[in-house]
């Protein structure tokens, strides 16, 4: 099968803007002169005549022309039809990479016995590792002066160290080729072509930003891993000139201030000014964010809140949108034009309100240029941007991904490989969906130093309503799936093979300030040290500093110390809810809590708050003057126990079953020592075992523990009566139902509940009877 590209400009070749018979089983086709609209949906099959019918056209002028109804739809620049790179634009894509490249510090002679140098290699770029051996190696980016011979040429700047292969390692690694910046620009220009296509089998070397700014409906595709960029910068570095491979953004206005906080469900915003609405016409989107100058925990200013929205219409002050709010803001931080700090807004110029941007099936190679320090190098950079797909790319760059500002992205089918030494980075993006990342310290190496530094996902400062399913990474840095100061996203289906931090505590995903997440599916599979698979809160530093309402459920943990650890050097409320939370494999338990002062609980009533499986076990740990001390547990195994509530319960220690509360919001207070101030803990119900509550028909609660009884019992002359013991007892015989089953034959059966210990069965002869009481 000729592949849908390759098929495409075959199509567009053989029907060009010339007179030409129909396509064979056509029973509407274009007509001679104009060529057909080949995208989804253009060809529709009439089940009846079982011939096919072309939807649209293009004429000579460019004109797409419905011709079921001979109407136009207006003029369009080249739509869905390919340019490639090379024969359109005039790029070379003539780059080759080298292994065993050699140079001497302060040398501009340097030999590679691959390098097959000749005369066509004068002038073209090179790229060289240049850094400390045993980290990252900087980029030397500069050209070739003249050909020595097949292996020998000589460069137009010198490296700052010696340069010589290693095994394993980025040291000798070089690309050579022509600069194809010229021709890349003119692929975004007005004169370009919306579709562009990249090369197979060759390799295109670029300088500057593939700058995909303020333009709609532009596509660059190739040919999967066979199409490949390698970007070779020259520092400094700029955002937008050379600061990333590609650049995605729409132009947008000054930042505005927004004179009144908004709640969830609002309709409106109000201008601090009404001259900051002149501008705004209805349909605009408008960026809402808060800017908090300590969200970041070292001075930063961070988006804390953000959303887009759409203008529904502008009066005087104030602005009417076309949704209700998501997201609450609030006026308590002083505004700053010239940064993110306080409530504001800025309006995105509408002609690229619907970028339309698709970066798809080819590879993008981006060795690190700056100082170690500062390397943040991004290969595919999106801002103030929608609609953008990206997919089926492979990319070996210092931070793989930055996305800010944004709504409705499609990241799918990624493949970052390589060592990235800046997190990839989902912040102030909405409404997007990131399926199928997948991160490898297999490929390419070009990068002296083989360990992992960074997590494989950082999710934060206002990033909300998204999706992240099927994420896997071998190894990373620190920690899998970092998340800070995010809400309402779902990660689904997570595989962290392997967290590598020998010095401090490794974690599988760490959150600090995100609330009503969703973790579901998440595998921790192993880490350096002893690690703990969910971290919530933090010690220091961040503008919300605990977790709060996530959704954890049916994970996966092996060799965690703890599968969920909530810190705080505050008081803590938590209302998280733990759903089928954790299978910890060879760790010590399933909650650990460590706190400043106080601890809160707020327990869902129709959700368990652990159901745990091996090594089932809930910690509290106090943090008095910042020093960590151990202080109490609770329950070894299983679910927690509830007994009679109230007062004081101990001062060094608690009893191994714990009172939670018998009935609702019940409070249990915990004085641990002189030195430690009361701790309090808030029970909604007796839920916190591990059944949820008991109800009438018309919704009522039952008090008491709800529980379950299931056994089997022998019939003798048809009658049998059991005593129920320990926790099987219920309150009394009114308070539990019991039905049975005659295991035997197909009989009838009945119960009689004599009290809350005794039941008497009925049925047939000897038979085998099998019952379940449900109650309180």
């Amino acid at each position: 099968m000729i592949p849908r590209i390759v098929a495409l400009a075959v199509c567009l070749l053989a029907f060009s803007a010339i007179a030409r018979a129909q396509r064979p089983n056509f029973e509407l086709d274009c007509p001679a002169g104009m060529v057909p609209v080949n995208a989804p949906g253009q060809v529709t099959l009439n089940t009846i005549t079982f011939k096919y019918r072309q939807n649209q056209c293009i004429d000579s002028s460019g004109n797409i022309v419905d011709i079921a109804t001979k109407t136009f739809s207006g003029p369009i620049l080249s739509p869905y039809v390919p340019k490639s790179i090379v024969a359109d634009f005039g790029a070379k894509c003539d780059g080759r990479i080298v292994t065993d490249w050699t140079q001497s510090s302060g040398s501009t002679t340097a030999t590679s016995a691959t390098g097959a140098f000749s005369v066509t290699d004068v002038g073209k770029i090179v790229g060289i590792n240049n850094g400390i051996s045993g980290s990252p190696n900087v980029l030397l980016s500069t050209t070739i002066s003249t050909v020595v011979n097949s292996t020998t040429v000589t460069t137009a700047s010198a490296p700052t160290r010696t340069i010589s292969p290693s095994a394993g390692g980025g040291d000798g690694w070089a690309a050579i080729g022509t600069n194809d910046d010229a021709a890349f620009a003119a692929s975004t220009s007005g004169g370009g072509g919306r579709w562009v296509m990249l090369p197979a089998n060759q390799i295109c070397t670029i300088r500057s930003t593939i700058n995909v700014a303020s333009i709609s409906d532009w596509t660059m595709s190739g040919f999967g891993s066979k199409s490949h960029i390698v970007y070779l910068p020259v520092t400094p570095l700029s955002t937008g000139v050379n600061g990333s491979t590609f650049f995605v953004q729409s132009n947008f206005s000054s930042r505005r201030q927004i004179a009144n906080a908004i709640s969830i469900g609002a309709t409106s915003f109000t201008l601090s000014q009404s001259s900051d609405g002149t501008d705004l016409v209805p349909n605009d989107y408008l960026v809402i964010a808060d800017g908090d100058p300590n969200a970041a925990g070292v001075g930063s200013s961070e988006k804390v809140n953000y959303d887009m929205v759409q203008v529904q219409s502008v009066s005087g002050t104030t602005v009417n949108v076309k949704s209700p709010f998501r997201v609450a803001f609030t006026t308590s931080r002083t505004f700053n034009s010239g940064n993110q700090n306080g409530l504001g807004f800025y309006r995105i110029i509408p002609s690229q309100t619907d970028n339309g941007i698709k970066l798809l099936n080819f590879r993008i190679t981006a060795p690190i240029a700056v100082a170690p320090a500062t390397y943040n190098e991004t290969a595919i950079y999106i801002f103030t941007a929608r609609n953008v797909e990206v997919g089926g790319v492979y990319l070996n760059a210092p931070k793989p991904i930055a996305t800010y500002d944004s709504k409705q992205l499609d990241f799918h089918d990624i493949f970052i490989e390589g060592i990235w030494r800046v997190n990839p980075e989902v912040a102030s993006t909405v409404d997007s969906t990131f399926s199928n990342l997948h991160f490898s310290s297999a490929g390419t190496s070009i990068d002296s130093t083989t360990q992992a530094t960074n997590a494989a996902l950082s999710v934060d400062f206002g990033s909300a309503f998204n999706h992240f399913n099927n994420i896997t990474a071998d190894f990373t840095g620190n920690a899998g799936i970092g998340c800070t100061v995010a809400h309402d996203n779902i990660f689904n289906g997570i595989t962290i093979g392997y967290v590598r931090n020998a010095t401090a505590t490794p974690f599988g995903v760490v959150a600090t300030g995100c609330y009503n997440n969703k973790f579901d599916n998440v595998n921790f599979l192993g880490a350096d040290t002893t690690g703990v698979a969910f971290q919530f809160g933090a010690t220091s530093g961040y503008v919300t500093n605990v977790s709060d309402a996530n959704n954890i459920i049916g994970n996966n943990f092996i060799g965690a110390s703890w599968a969920t650890r909530f810190n705080s050097t505050g008081a803590m409320s938590i209302t998280d809810s733990f759903q089928d939370s954790v299978d910890t494999v060879g760790g010590t338990g399933a909650v650990r809590i460590v706190a400043g002062n106080q601890i809160q609980f707020t327990v869902p009533s129709s959700t368990n708050y652990i159901n745990s499986g091996n090594g089932s076990e809930l910690h509290f740990r106090t943090q008095p003057g910042g020093t960590l001390t151990d202080r109490w547990g609770i329950q070894s195994a299983g679910a927690l126990v509830p007994a009679a509530v109230g007062g004081v319960i101990g001062t060094t220690a608690l009893p191994v079953n714990v009172v939670f509360g018998v009935g609702a919001n019940q409070t249990v207070t915990y004085n641990l020592s002189n030195l430690l101030a009361n701790r309090t803990v808030t029970a909604q119900d007796a839920s916190f075992t591990e059944l949820g509550g008991t109800y009438s028909a018309n919704g009522t609660e039952q008090t008491g523990k709800p529980h379950i009884v299931q056994d089997t019992a022998t019939l003798a002359a048809g009658t049998v009566t059991v005593t129920l013991s320990g926790a099987a007892v219920f309150s009394n015989a009114t308070s539990y139902t019991c039905v049975a089953d005659d295991d035997t034959a197909i009989a009838a059966t009945r119960v009689l509940q004599n009290s809350g210990s005794s039941i008497t069965i009925t049925g047939t002869g000897t038979d085998i009877v099998r019952f379940i009481c449900v109650g309180n």
